[in-house]
Parts: structure tokens; sequence; C-alpha cells
């Protein structure tokens, strides 16, 4: 017997879309796994110092150390009716310019802590002292699970975006 569309609906509503952003807090281990891989490719080859076995072993210790060292954030989904209530309870200062639709600054930790696990001060932390190209990282990693891998830079994420927000009535002055 074929399911229904109402029961396929239903399953799939559980299953929310996830992601899950790393960041190594030592940056010089990337740079110790890329030689260990260079010199297990020169093993490889026969070019190296050490046997290729030893290479592998050296590349799997640097890796250990790399997950060691690293922070992950497990992300999950909001249903529609969450992430538009978060939008919405984000709207643009002066501040933001002409044709900001949102508060980036407080609905990026907002919009962490909703999709993660992390309470609201540890994701307003995260969002504060990393570096700049890794809290937008972070917030990507978000903001992706609900605009379907869009860049939230994108002009046509931005438009649906603005879509979005004129169905909730703020039009923002436009």
């Amino acid at each position: 017997m074929a399911t229904s569309a109402d029961e396929k609906l239903l399953e799939a509503w559980g299953k929310r879309p996830t992601a899950t952003w790393s960041y190594v807090t030592d940056p010089s281990l990337r740079d110790v796994l890329a030689d260990a891989r260079k010199t297990q490719l020169e093993a490889k080859a026969g070019q190296a110092a050490v046997s290729y076995e030893e290479a592998v072993k050296a590349v799997e210790a640097v890796e250990e150390q790399i997950d060691a060292a690293s922070i992950e954030v497990d992300f999950r989904g909001l249903s529609n009716r969450e992430w538009r209530k978060l939008i919405a309870s984000h709207p643009p200062t002066p501040d933001d310019g002409e044709g900001a639709d949102i508060h980036v600054e407080s609905f990026a930790p907002d919009l962490i802590a909703e999709c993660s696990d992390l309470d609201p001060e540890t994701a307003q932390k995260l969002w504060d002292e990393l570096p700049p190209g890794e809290a937008d990282q972070l917030y990507m990693t978000a903001f992706r699970l609900h605009v379907g891998g869009r860049d939230p830079f994108d002009l046509a994420a931005v438009e649906s975006l603005n879509d979005l927000l004129a169905s909730l009535g703020n039009t923002n002055g436009r």
C-alpha cells in the first residue's frame, strides 16, 4: 500500500536539516597536517626519509591532535514558524544602514543558540570573540540550514529574505 502525501509529510517533519561547524583551536596544526600529508605522498613515491607506514602513522597522530584541539557545534534547522519568529525579533537598527532587513549583530548569536545546544551566553561569546572569518562561518553554517545552502549575502538569498519579511509585514520603508 502506498504512503499518502500526509503520511510522508508527517514522517519528514522530524527530519530537519542538520550541519556541523568545526573550529581548530590551534591553527598551526593545519600546517603540521599539511606537512605530514606531503611526507606521506613522498613516502608512497619512495622519496621520503621515512617509510610509508611511518608517514601514515604520523598523519593519523596529527589528525588525533586536531580532533582533540577542535570545537564542534552541531546545528538542527528550525521550523518555519520558529525561523519567522526569530527573524521578526531582530529588526534592523538605524546603524544597520538603508536596505538592511535584520540586525545581524543580534540575529547571528540568537540563531546560533536556537539551532544548537549552546546556551545564548556561549553563542554570544563565540560570535564576539572568534576571529571574524570563523565567526562568519559559524553563523553561515546555521543560516544555510534555512535558506537551502545559499550564501546569506547572495542577492537571491537577500531577495528571499525580503519576500519573507514583507510577508510578515516588515517592509523596512519599502
